[in-house]
């Protein structure tokens, strides 16, 4: 089973890494980006996911591990593992605010047309997800970012059910800092 955590870019999946990080998943990191102003408790990354496309070698490292990998990669996982995999939803205008402040941050140019932007995030989103539901060997939770870092108690139970109580209540408020939770709709 290769656990994976999954959403658009500044979705929360961090925050998600974090969390089963702290539940004692075993995390398949290799540092190279550190934790910087953008994103103060790390990034969980792992430079090989970016290659997922062309080479899938690296999957045998994942087994029995936890990795990160943006949605626009999931369509080229291949068959042979089972996935678990925690899909982090987010407000879309918070996805994109945050994303041009972060970029401000780098001292990059931010995205000109949000709302291009948010409609193509949109059909990609959906189309994945499709993708992964239509697939046997991929058991998917989607999860809130907004009602997460809320302590919404549904959500809250949802994920510790779907973890099969791996995750605590006591682990996701510990982990969910509000004071971070910067771009607000």
């Amino acid at each position: 089973m290769i656990t994976i955590v999954s959403g658009l870019p500044r979705s929360g999946t961090s925050l998600m890494m974090q969390i089963l990080a702290a539940s004692g998943y075993e995390i398949l990191t290799d540092g190279l980006r550190p934790a910087d102003e953008n994103n103060l408790n790390g990034y969980y990354e792992y430079d090989k996911v970016k290659s997922l496309k062309t080479d899938k070698s690296w999957l045998k490292e994942a087994e029995g591990k936890t990795v990160k990998i943006i949605a626009q990669l999931l369509p080229y996982l291949p068959e042979g593992f089972a996935y678990e995999i925690f899909f982090m939803e987010r407000n879309l205008d918070e996805v994109l605010r945050s994303q041009n402040r972060m970029l401000g941050r780098m001292q990059k140019n931010a995205t000109p047309n949000n709302s291009a932007l948010k409609a193509v995030f949109q059909k990609q989103t959906e189309q994945i997800l499709k993708q992964m539901e239509a697939r046997t060997d991929v058991a998917l939770r989607m999860i809130s970012f907004n009602k997460l870092i809320n302590a919404d108690e549904v959500e809250m139970n949802a994920l510790i059910e779907f973890t099969h109580h791996r995750i605590t209540r006591e682990t996701l408020l510990g982990s969910t800092h509000v004071d971070l939770y910067r771009e607000r709709t």
